[in-house]
């Protein structure tokens, strides 16, 4: 089994880079709202 993880740790995948913008769970509607207006791709949220 491939695991993503392993990929990211050996430098094979940039996952930092993926990511768009880091929101509280309290801005998690301001993410989705972000998102359908193509402001980002990819959003983490911190809970």
């Amino acid at each position: 089994m491939i695991r993503p993880g392993s990929f990211h740790l050996a430098g094979r995948i940039k996952l930092d880079e993926m990511v768009s913008a880091t929101l509280p769970l309290e801005q998690i509607n301001q993410a989705f709202d972000d998102m359908h207006h193509g402001e980002v791709i990819r959003s983490v949220i911190l809970y």
